[in-house]
């Protein structure tokens, strides 16, 4: 039986039985054990793959982990690696390494060669194998194990799609009896054959070749929308991957749903599609409910808001959500939100109308204000809008809307009937006396009715009392005076106001706007003043001028009637102090005294933080003006400060001062449910209100039977319903957001007093299932509990106050247009949006950050040390060419130079895909040497075996990390060791268990009861050590038992190295934090070093606000990865690697993808907002959308060999525009054809008649000129495109 020769080593002596013998067998790689476990359990592999002899180690590390995330299994004696695990982590980058512990046999492109007996037809038809060929060689004799094919004594590992393909024809011919009939057999030749086909395959006879079945498991349902005199009708249009042409034409042709349909196929033969059970159920159900596939009125709001529900249990097996959201999108929006807004005047009711904002699938928006004729208008409306709650619908038309009904509805609903009362009963004629004088109906601003005062205030001489008597206010024997107040001199000013010297000030202040002078000066004034301001004085100044020769005209002319001065409303100004302050931010401000009222269920052991107590007392005051006056609040504290405890304590509270009350609703990840529930245990009593944590088993034991779901639900699709009494006397449930939006029927009907969203980061992308479902929820306070509010852009801010406080921010597309991340504030009227933005959602959102509570916190120290300094040093904050230096070996050197080597290679490599690869894989290994030099990618770790001293001497990196490691093991502490390198990570668990003896666990992002060993870490005594990997860190680790971090590799992104830092410095952390970045160095700046500095320059960049402020630290948003053009640009301090601007010849050799991704950076270089587009059916030819204001620019990308293209690309513009014109209502859109070739005259004229600009390559090149464009950003975007970050 062949097997791995692990570590081959010409000198080793070592001929006992290995502890882990790999064998091929046929469900996959067995590693069978030397000696059986006691138990088959993770903790006794673990102490057996540390038990193994050295040169078994990274085999036996690397196995123990396939087990603890889920990949291989373990019995009592062997391990099991299944061949569809080995296939799928051979295709992970960050596998690949690993997997080279042990060796496999070259694959082969073998390809299976398939014969039959009997026919479809017939209950003993057969698929088999009947031979193999390899480069046109025929092979007989060939034994397959597994996905190993034995020939000739020789092994070979079969391709992916190849061993799929066989193994499918193996399950298929052990099918059970009840299974051989026509249609089970063309069920199983149609999987069978798309996947030989894929692999490749060969038929022997001529019936295979020509029995074309197709056997989809999954649709697609495309739809399109029509106005028709009995309302709005939906048409679907279900397809599958493959379909061919007349696929509808034979669905249609047919009452009820055929088990197969026969067409004729492309080559002139016959294509039959056979329909599993799953697609036709759904289709059964498109088909009886949709007669000829259209749907209106309530079954189609239905349909349209869940497909899922409607069309069965069986679409959750067909239907892809994503899919179905692209496919919805091309009828209309995903979700399209309402309310009703009153527009008023001198206390009267002018206009009412609905401000609609439509949200659609690529993240956009547009919003429509849509006014009511009169009060007939909205009461229609109102009785609309009430008939669909009532009814329980999901949508209900109104003119051209398909209006979302959500948790929002009612309350508008609400509005909308007072509004209208109001409307109906507003007096249309005399206005008396009280409705004047009655302050109630004016703002909190007006302070009183009476005489105005004139913002420039007359200074009079003693005045004649005829003048008095008259009412005029300028004697005609004196000179009125004027008091100003200017900027930049304190005091009044007293002015003189004379005909001639107003007319003289005109004059200067003209004379200085001509001439652009920026300051006016006068005898008059005591100081200088802004022209501007000058400008303002002349003009008042002239107007009292005029009014002054008015009066004197009057007086000329004879008696005049006495008048009274006229009163009007008395605003408070704000003008030298703040008199007035909006009320909803008055009311919302916890007074100063507020103190936090504790649960007495909080166990008396349980000491709250100072910010946790002022937390929990500005949410008991919101709360106590809920929910009329503040329907919830935005919990952004930074990871790690207590934000479950501070909920956790506010719900205890709250029921006890109402037993009686409503439940509440936690909706938390997965991975979090576990630390919900025991934060529960933990910090409170029994007394704590009981909680359920509605998943798995408690989930199944509350679902309702299906037998006792009423028919026409059942007919509908509801079938997700929990049962009647499934919350009993439960207080609070917790829950995921998956559990939330399934069962979305049963949450929707109850009322919560709480929902509270763990990781509210999950809702904030408008239009989707899981957002929807949450806002659907009745809930008289809602939470949003997340420490990265912002994550890509503003937009998320927004949908998440779309849960806390509808409407708050007004739409969302006017939201966009108005408001700029503090980094991107570039102009004084973005930093002031900027202003009001904060002003408006502070008074709901709570943001503390470890700065802010430093005094409450242990310290936290980076440890420096740069190798010319003989001790180390700490620092909160390190400086810019602060660091931990570790100098480079000789032997890295020179491993490093063959990086260096690879990388000036891939820059000359003309391909940009291949250039890419090989850039990216020349930074990894450089990455790699400096962290380990034998662990470099595509390799195996092996230690030196001139042992352990040799090895350290290579490895300066290792060897400092295990001196610090004794150091800590001295002061009896635990350490975190951060790395994502799976290779690193064995040669650390190795070096560790080497140097002290110990065990540690690796956690990794797929490791299974991963909290597990966080918990045995933490409860083993004395010092111990966890190696994690930074992408596990993001959520839900608590690792506080450890105060010492080293960051042996260094993230991209420096958000995510914080974060993972933050597993160990946060409440509970009792010892100061010591973080360790250790960077290796040299006499040229190391991949290491420049990776240093670009983390620190994105951090502080990330962090750069106006104010210093923690709430637009927040509004700034993620800090973006280090990108390789960053890497290898202008990095402070650091040698320049030249770069390459992209020319015609570059441009060439780009494939279609490639063309369109360098289109769209060079539209971002002419200043526009640029994307590439989904590709999908019903895309219209659009390739990449260019935004600039209320202009946009719609691209069709045409990369081709040839030296003249037609007029395809025009025709595809032009129809694609309609689309993307009905998104961005009110952008003026641009169609243009671009090509790195030329357009023949039939596509000049298509062009001009279509009104489509033409780029073409003289034109291109000059965009190129103007915009230059370097490899590496081009680059930059490939390697985004695919996903090659990933692997580091």
């Amino acid at each position: 039986m062949a097997f791995f020769n692990l570590f081959k080593r010409g000198a080793s002596t070592n001929t006992a039985r290995p502890s882990f013998q790999p064998e091929w067998t046929e469900r996959g790689i067995a590693f069978r054990l030397a000696v059986p476990l006691p138990a088959p359990t993770i903790d006794e592999l673990q102490a057996r793959a540390y038990a193994v002899e050295r040169h078994e180690f990274v085999l036996a590390h690397y196995l123990l982990q396939l087990v603890q995330e889920g990949a291989a299994s373990v019995d009592a004696d062997s391990l099991l690696l299944p061949w569809s695990e080995f296939f799928r982590l051979r295709e992970m980058p960050e596998h690949q390494s690993s997997l080279a512990s042990f060796v496999v046999p070259p694959e082969r492109p073998f390809q299976p060669v398939l014969d039959h007996q009997a026919t479809l037809s017939d209950s003993s038809f057969d698929i088999f194998v009947e031979s193999w060929e390899l480069n046109g060689l025929s092979i007989r004799t060939a034994r397959r194990i597994g996905a190993v094919l034995i020939v000739d004594d020789e092994e070979a590992l079969l391709p992916a799609a190849t061993w799929e393909t066989v193994e499918t024809i193996n399950q298929f011919q052990h099918r059970p009896v009840e299974q051989r009939t026509q249609h089970f057999n063309e069920l199983g030749w149609g999987k069978i054959r798309s996947q030989a086909d894929i692999a490749s395959a060969l038929y022997k006879s001529q019936y295979l070749a020509t029995t074309h079945v197709l056997t989809p498991d999954k649709l697609r349902l495309p739809q399109t929308r029509e106005e028709t005199p009995f309302g709005r009708v939906h048409t679907v249009m279900p397809t599958f991957d493959g379909a061919p042409d007349g696929w509808l034409r034979a669905f249609d042709q047919f009452g009820t749903v055929q088990p197969h349909y026969d067409l004729a196929s492309s080559d002139g033969g016959r294509v039959r599609i056979v329909l599993s059970e799953p697609v036709l159920k759904v289709l059964q159900v498109i088909k009886r409910d949709m007669p000829g596939r259209r749907v209106a009125g309530a079954r189609a709001e239905k349909f349209i808001h869940n497909p899922w529900a409607f069309l069965g249990d069986s679409a959750a097996e067909v239907l892809n959500e994503e899919d179905f959201l692209l496919d919805k999108a091309s009828a209309g929006p995903l979700t399209t939100i309402f309310s009703v807004a009153t527009r008023m005047s001198d206390g009267r009711i002018d206009t009412v109308g609905l401000v609609v904002t439509e949200h659609y699938a690529d993240g956009t928006a547009r919003t429509s204000d849509c006014r009511f004729d009169g009060t007939a208008s909205l009461a229609e409306f109102v009785i609309t809008l009430e008939g669909a709650l009532c009814e329980e619908r999901e949508l209900f038309p109104w003119n051209e809307f398909d209006l979302t009904v959500d948790a929002e509805s009612a309350s508008q609903l609400e509005t909308a009937r007072q509004v209208l009362f109001l409307w109906r009963s507003q007096p249309a004629g005399r206005i008396d006396f009280t409705d004047v004088y009655t302050l109630d109906g004016y703002s909190d601003r007006i302070h009183g009715i009476g005489v105005a005062k004139p913002m420039y205030v007359p200074v009079m001489q003693n005045a004649s009392s005829d003048a008095d008597d008259e009412g005029g206010w300028l004697p005609d024997e004196l000179t009125p005076m004027v008091s100003v107040t200017l900027s930049g001199h304190d005091g009044h000013v007293l002015i003189p106001l004379t005909a001639e010297w107003v007319g003289n000030f005109e004059q200067t202040v003209q004379q200085a706007e001509k001439e652009g002078v920026g300051e006016v000066c006068d005898p008059e004034l005591p100081t200088a003043i802004d022209t501007a301001q000058a400008r303002q004085l002349a003009d008042a100044f002239g107007s009292m001028i005029a009014a002054s020769e008015k009066v004197k005209a009057e007086k000329a002319g004879g008696e005049t009637k006495s008048r009274r001065t006229k009163e009007s409303l008395l605003v408070k100004t704000n003008f030298n102090e703040v008199d007035y302050q909006e009320a909803r931010r008055a009311v919302l401000t916890p007074p100063e005294e507020a103190k936090a009222i504790l649960p007495a269920s909080l166990r008396p052991s349980v000491s709250l933080k100072m910010h946790q107590r002022q937390g929990i007392a500005w949410f008991q005051h919101l709360v106590a003006l809920s929910p009329s006056e503040c329907r919830g609040a935005l919990l952004a504290d930074d990871m790690g400060l207590g934000k479950t405890l501070q909920l956790l304590t506010l719900l205890g509270w709250f029921y006890e001062q109402r037993p009686e009350g409503k439940p509440s609703l936690v909706v938390a990840p997965k991975s979090l449910l576990e630390n919900w529930a025991q934060e529960i245990e933990r910090f409170f009593t029994p007394a704590y209100p009981d909680h359920l944590v509605l998943h798995g088993d408690e989930l199944r034991a509350r679902k309702q039977p299906i037998d006792l779901i009423d028919e026409q639900l059942q007919t509908r699709g509801i079938t997700d319903l929990l049962k009647p009494d499934w919350l009993g006397n439960r207080k609070v449930i917790i829950t995921t957001y998956e559990v939330l939006t399934n069962y979305e029927f049963s949450f929707a009907r109850k009322e919560f007093a709480f929902v509270i969203c763990d990781e509210a980061q999950r809702i904030k992308t408008p239009g989707t299932r899981v957002t929807l479902a949450a806002k659907k929820l009745k809930a008289d306070f809602r939470i949003s509990c997340t420490g990265t509010p912002v994550e890509n852009s503003l937009a998320d801010l927004w949908c998440l106050f779309d849960f806390v406080q509808p409407g708050l921010l007004g739409a969302l597309e006017t939201f966009g247009r108005t408001y700029r991340r503090p980094i991107e504030c570039n102009t004084e009227e973005h930093h002031d949006s900027l202003n009001r933005l904060q002003l408006l959602i502070a008074p709901q959102t709570l943001r503390r950050t470890k700065e802010d509570i430093a005094g409450e916190l242990k310290k936290k120290y980076f440890v420096l040390q740069g190798l010319t300094q003989a001790a180390t040093s700490l620092s909160v904050n390190p400086l810019d060419g602060e660091r931990l230096e570790v100098a480079i070996s000789g032997h890295q050197l020179v491993l490093y130079k063959g990086g260096l080597k690879k990388l000036q290679d891939a820059a000359a490599e003309r391909d940009a895909r291949q250039r890419a690869r090989l850039s990216f894989g020349a930074l990894h290994l450089m990455k790699a040497v400096c962290a380990e030099p034998y662990c470099l990618p595509g390799s195996r770790f092996a230690p030196d075996k001139r042992g352990l001293d040799a090895h350290l001497e290579n490895s300066p990196k290792m060897r400092w990390l295990l001196e610090q490691l004794g150091a800590v093991a001295g002061r009896a502490e635990k350490a975190i060791v951060f790395t994502e390198l799976r290779e690193v990570q064995a040669a650390l668990a190795y070096f560790i268990h080497q140097r002290f003896g110990l065990k540690p666990s690796v956690v990794n992002g797929d490791t299974q009861g991963r909290q597990g060993f966080i918990d045995r870490f933490s409860g083993a005594g004395g010092f111990n050590v966890i190696i994690l990997s930074t992408l596990a860190a993001g959520a839900g680790l608590n690792v506080t038992a450890a105060n010492h971090v080293f960051h042996y590799t260094r993230a991209w992104n420096a958000a995510k190295e914080n974060q993972a830092t933050d597993r160990a410095y946060r409440i509970g952390q009792e010892r100061d934090v010591f973080v360790y970045c250790p960077t290796v160095v040299a006499d040229f700046p190391t991949f290491e070093v420049r990776l240093d500095e670009m983390l620190k320059r994105k951090g502080k960049l990330a962090g750069a606000t106006m104010s210093n402020s923690s709430m637009e630290a927040m509004l700034n948003g993620n800090i973006e990865d280090v990108r390789m053009s960053e890497l290898l640009g202008d990095v402070p301090g650091s040698a320049q690697i030249e770069l390459r601007y992209l020319a015609m010849d570059d441009v060439d050799r780009l494939d279609g993808a490639s063309f369109e991704y360098l289109c769209r950076l060079l539209w971002e270089k002419r200043g526009y907002v640029a994307s590439v587009t989904t590709k999908m059916r019903g895309d219209g030819g659009i390739d990449v959308i260019a935004l600039q204001g209320k202009e946009g620019v719609l691209l069709q990308c045409k990369s081709s060999a040839n030296a003249e293209l037609g007029w395809d690309a025009v025709k595809e513009v032009a129809a694609g525009a309609a689309r993307y014109q009905g998104t961005y209502s009110g952008t003026r859109f641009r169609r243009i054809c671009v090509t790195n070739r030329r357009f023949n005259t039939g596509a000049h004229a298509q062009a001009d008649a279509n009104r489509v600009q033409l780029i073409e390559r003289d034109g291109l090149e000059q965009l190129l000129k103007q915009y230059p464009l370097t490899v590496v950003e081009l680059d930059d975007e490939l390697m985004r495109k695919l996903s090659l970050s990933s692997a580091a």
